[in-house]
């Protein structure tokens, strides 16, 4: 797979998105409080299972739940532990003030890029200004789910044309793999990389993506897929469709946070699958249902 630095200035690191990036949720414990120790072991977790990188803060990480503060504390807690691992920071915000000030403490806190959407209180253009005034690598999130906004290709081409700090894209709406086409396309420098949980994993390699920014929790299966494609993309496939069982239940939020941390608490990873999130909640055929889940792709 050819590494991409998506950079145009010496002066700015690089940040190659190759592999996977796993996106992090944030623990807490019964009572809804901060699990720094549950975090951690999230962290430790992807990267022995050979993450590439980590994304924290991001929608999976429940940032919108989260005071700054909190954001502060989660954010320091995965850069100690991440044991070198390029760290991306989620900044999105409902206003341009916003973005520049989560982005301020980001690059604070030594991450290693920003990942930025726009939202309703901040078009795309506004968005990654508002992001770049932090000097770090930018990736636009493309989710129009949780930003209530669409993009298309030629628009992240543009704002990658405009503002260098743009490095990546990260495509999560449906169908991927047309907007992972073309954006590669227009925007051969620009590393594009998939998430929704890896449903779509496989096309979007196909289309051209250089890997996958997501946070299902069998990351050890998402790095092996993602390394063998280039060698012999069938048997990635193939893969893939072993852990189906797994990523079908990363498909309609917020149901897919909720199950997701019931199979990190399943693998001992945490203590507790709470969520702060309005919605995000399982009842005792859920839980068994995951756990069959689980169990099927053993």
């Amino acid at each position: 797979m050819t590494r991409l630095t998506g950079m145009t200035s010496p002066s700015v690191p690089n940040l190659p998105l190759e592999g996977l990036f796993a996106v992090l949720p944030t623990a807490f414990s019964d009572d809804g409080a901060l699990d720094l120790a549950g975090t951690a072991a999230l962290v430790e977790a992807n990267v022995v299972a050979g993450a590439a990188g980590l994304t924290v803060l991001g929608v999976m990480g429940e940032a919108a739940e989260l005071d700054a503060d909190e954001r502060r504390r989660v954010v320091e807690t995965v850069l100690r532990a991440a044991g070198g691992r390029p760290i991306v920071v989620g900044v999105t915000g409902d206003d341009p003030g916003q973005v520049r000030d989560q982005a301020a403490a980001a690059a604070t806190g030594r991450a290693s890029g920003l990942m930025v959407s726009p939202s309703r209180g901040a078009t795309l253009a506004d968005a990654v200004d508002a992001a770049a005034t932090a000097g770090l690598p930018l990736v636009v999130q493309d989710y129009p789910v949780a930003s209530g906004v669409r993009l298309t290709a030629e628009e992240i081409a543009a704002t990658a044309a405009r503002q260098p700090l743009v490095v990546g894209a990260k495509i999560e709406a449906p169908p991927t793999s047309g907007k992972i086409a073309g954006l590669r396309s227009l925007s051969p420098d620009v590393a594009v990389v998939g998430g929704l949980g890896g449903l779509f994993l496989i096309d979007e390699l196909r289309a051209g993506a250089t890997g996958v920014m997501t946070g299902a929790a069998v990351p050890e299966r998402l790095v092996a897929i993602v390394e063998s494609f280039a060698r012999d993309p069938d048997a990635a496939e193939r893969d893939w469709l072993a852990i189906l069982p797994v990523l079908r239940l990363e498909a309609f939020t917020p149901f897919n946070l909720a199950a997701r941390k019931e199979i990190w608490r399943l693998r001992g990873v945490i203590e507790s699958a709470h969520c702060r999130r309005a919605g995000a909640e399982l009842d005792d055929r859920a839980r068994a249902d995951i756990r069959r889940a689980l169990e099927s792709m053993s």
